[in-house]
């Protein structure tokens, strides 16, 4: 989620997918929230849980 959220902030929409995100990013974002840097390639940008966080965040940023 916290993947979706900087990216969001920085590009102006959601990841589609591993691909879109920069890899050097990766490693400094998941030291910050306290994750292994592997959780990031396990998330499903496609699934019911990601589609769920993207409502989430923008909904929580003011999005209808």
């Amino acid at each position: 989620m916290a993947v979706q959220l900087k990216f969001f902030a920085a590009h102006g929409f959601l990841v589609q997918d591993h691909a879109s995100i920069p890899g050097d990013s990766v490693p400094l974002l998941t030291e910050q929230v306290g994750v292994e840097a592997e959780a990031v390639d396990r998330y499903d940008f496609s699934g019911r849980t990601a589609r769920r966080h993207c409502a989430e965040i923008l909904q929580h940023l003011g999005f209808r």
